[in-house]
């Protein structure tokens, strides 16, 4: 079990020293661990150590760890891009969750930051954006997926403003560069 770390701070340092001192004479041997801890805990004011847990938040450790590292999932991007035609709308629904939240994603980004939207102007935006004509499935995972909130009645929609997936800007990317390999019709 991870140990939890609490900062240990004194509002005097000079009176914390003599108190500790003097609790190190009052014992007639080296302290053990936990009579340390109480020793620290007592010098600072409180009763005991666990008196001092209890009042601490817990610090956190601002050193990321080494095996976490941000991970774009190539494949995934790719296969994402491809739901997309060259004009950047939808061409049919994903089958798999990760990738259907993804194409949301993209199409959370045609949505106009910190402005209503009534549900006549969402729709014609939503039509605009697929092309197998099923806003209405675009409109509910908008909001399934917490990409978009609601009025109770459904009459205005807002976009939610959050943090994207680090996925995002290469499907963004892909789907750019299908617009500009653009091939003429035959």
């Amino acid at each position: 079990m991870p140990k939890t770390k609490l900062a240990y701070n004194v509002s005097d340092i000079s009176k914390t020293a003599r108190s500790i001192r003097q609790q190190l004479l009052d014992l007639d041997r080296l302290p053990s661990h936990v009579e340390l801890l109480n020793i620290l805990a007592r010098s600072a004011g409180y009763r005991n150590f666990q008196h001092f847990r209890t009042q601490q938040e817990p610090t956190q450790d601002l050193t990321p760890p080494v095996s976490e590292s941000p991970h774009i999932d190539l494949a995934m991007t790719e296969q994402t891009a491809r739901y997309f035609n060259f004009n950047g709308q939808l061409t049919r629904w994903p089958s798999k969750d990760s990738r259907a939240r993804l194409c949301m994603w993209v199409i959370w980004t045609h949505l106009p930051a910190h402005q209503d939207l009534g549900e006549h102007d969402m729709n014609n935006l939503l039509k605009d954006l697929n092309t197998f004509n099923d806003h209405a499935l675009l409109r509910r995972a908008l909001i399934d997926f917490k990409l978009v909130t609601r009025t109770p009645s459904g009459n205005v929609y807002r976009r939610n403003e959050k943090e994207p997936p680090l996925e995002l800007e290469l499907v963004l990317k892909l789907i750019r560069t299908k617009k500009t390999q653009k091939r003429p019709a035959i």
